[in-house]
């Protein structure tokens, strides 16, 4: 589903300037509030923004945004020329075929969510800190984790799943699957019983389902980063590159990393928020 109506409603100038050559497709999934592709919060995500402020700094090239599943949207960039998304995690299996940009906004990795009746199940798999051995857990052969096909959720944990692709622990879901019902199904013990994602999704759908937040709980990955940067992902053709060395050029700047983290930050609760700013001075720390 082409989503061009978005464009009008953006006011963004010069979207239709180009030649047809230079058109961009930005596929988004339906991955709150990453990217909200439809309802009321149409556009709003972290993600979404991030497509604003590109396409507001580089008037060369015309746009369409399409809704997509994440399977689609790997195949599409493998043979299609032109297509990108505007929050994608790095891997070296899908550097093979995409072009990514400088990282963007530093984010909170994906973590576990699950619900509190499950939570004493989980402790013996608990640091000292509170984070979850997801290893150790899925080794045990009992817990089932429902995962997003083709969906990347970091470093630590795709290292983990990879292990126990196959096995009974691992739950494929279909990626257009609507996100709530996912929430829902975990909270009436169907198919799975924890989910990796992010902290403010957590918030988000619980909102959207009209389920209680606090009868979830969101665990972080014992081998899981602090932090890990996003970038935007095109098409590795000529016109990808062309596109990505465009917004390279302005990526660094101060202005845009505020307002690309901004967006992110903007969509987290207050104590996640000031955790999230904790995380952040301690790395500027250490790189300086």
């Amino acid at each position: 589903m082409k989503i061009v109506t978005l464009l009008f409603a953006l006011g963004i100038a010069g979207v239709h300037t180009a030649q047809a050559d230079d058109m961009i497709q930005w596929y988004v999934g339906n991955f709150p509030p990453a990217t909200i592709p439809s309802g009321p919060e149409q556009g709003k995500g972290w993600g979404d923004q991030r497509i604003q402020l590109v396409m507001k700094r580089v008037s060369t090239f015309q746009y369409e945004i399409t809704q997509s599943s994440t399977t689609r949207m790997m195949e599409d960039m493998k043979t299609k020329p032109n297509v990108c998304n505007p929050n994608l995690l790095k891997t070296p299996e899908r550097e093979a075929f995409i072009e990514f940009s400088q990282p963007f906004s530093l984010i909170i990795p994906n973590g576990i969510v699950t619900t509190r009746t499950r939570y004493d199940k989980f402790k013996p798999y608990l640091t000292k800190n509170g984070e979850l051995r997801l290893d150790d857990l899925l080794a045990h052969g009992q817990h089932r984790i429902g995962l997003i096909n083709n969906r990347s959720y970091g470093a630590g944990i795709d290292a983990v799943i990879k292990k126990y692709a196959g096995t009974k622990t691992v739950v494929d879901i279909p990626s257009l699957n609507y996100p709530v019902s996912r929430l829902l199904k975990l909270a009436h013990h169907e198919d799975y019983d924890l989910v990796p994602g992010h902290a403010p999704e957590l918030r988000y759908l619980a909102r959207e389902s009209g389920l209680n937040e606090s009868d979830f709980i969101f665990l972080t990955v014992a081998e899981e980063s602090a932090l890990v940067p996003t970038y935007i992902g095109c098409s590795k053709s000529d016109i990808g590159k062309k596109f990505i060395a465009a917004i390279n050029k302005f990526a660094a700047d101060e202005q845009v990393q505020k307002e690309d983290t901004g967006a992110y930050r903007s969509w987290l609760d207050d104590k996640t928020a000031s955790n999230y700013d904790a995380l952040r001075k301690k790395r500027n720390t250490a790189n300086k």
